[in-house]
């Protein structure tokens, strides 16, 4: 291989490291980063839904998923470019045949021709690193699965949840109206004075 190609190869390979070094540190404080109400510094004492739960759950699986299918690529990256600097690049690291020049233009970091790589199927990346494999590797229970509630105890648990509010809202109006409470009698107070 020429100097001319080798430099080409060198800049694709130096613009996928500039390009990966971005996205790895961005993912990096996504997955390091906390989750929930007190995430970012946002305190809350509102209680967090499962779903909630679920979502950031989700999030950081596949975050760190995407972290480490970007640390692959700037790693063989950065091993590609030693490859060139020792004079090996473009050569299969098993048989040492050169490598096809189709295939060194779709992955200019590749290490091995195509038959080594067919016969050598851990040299990729697992893309499926951290994807739930079946129904039991996710959050929900196999009890919650299968019993899902009917209309009609849908309904009822919603006529349950509207008159517990109802309550509550005509408790505190009685309060208000009555002088219960620390604000509702502030005006009398300041009548007083």
């Amino acid at each position: 291989m020429d100097t001319r190609e080798l430099t080409k190869y060198r800049l694709q390979l130096q613009q996928i490291m500039a390009r990966v070094r971005p996205d790895v540190e961005a993912v990096i404080g996504q997955v390091m980063g906390g989750s929930g109400g007190q995430a970012g510094g946002q305190l809350s004492n509102a209680p967090l839904h499962m779903g909630d739960s679920g979502t950031d759950e989700f999030l950081h699986e596949m975050n760190a998923t995407l972290l480490e299918n970007e640390q692959f690529l700037s790693e063989e990256s950065n091993l590609a470019l030693l490859r060139i600097d020792d004079g090996t690049f473009g050569h299969c690291e098993e048989c040492a045949v050169e490598i096809g020049q189709e295939r060194l233009e779709a992955i200019p970091y590749v290490r091995l021709c195509i038959s080594c790589a067919s016969a050598s199927p851990d040299m990729s990346p697992n893309l499926n690193v951290g994807r739930p494999r079946s129904s039991t590797d996710t959050m929900a229970s196999p009890a919650g699965r299968s019993k899902r509630k009917s209309k009609s105890q849908r309904i009822a648990a919603a006529n349950a949840d509207v008159a517990e509010a109802t309550a509550d809202a005509e408790a505190d109006t009685f309060a208000a109206e009555n002088g219960i409470g620390g604000l509702a009698d502030a005006p009398a107070r300041k009548r007083a004075k």
